[in-house]
């Protein structure tokens, strides 16, 4: 029951950050986040070698 109500609170913050007037960037920094991420992570994996 509670699992629900959290993934509702969830998807409307997400709704809230989409819908404000930095939507933009926030998905940028997200993908940029994400790229960082794998390049991170795919550095380590190859050092390893």
């Amino acid at each position: 029951m509670s699992d629900t109500i959290e993934v509702k609170g969830i998807n409307a913050f997400l709704d809230c950050l989409l819908k404000s007037k930095y939507s933009d960037l926030i998905v940028l920094l997200a993908v940029m986040l994400a790229f960082a991420m794998l390049i991170v992570i795919s550095a380590a994996l190859t050092s390893k070698k």
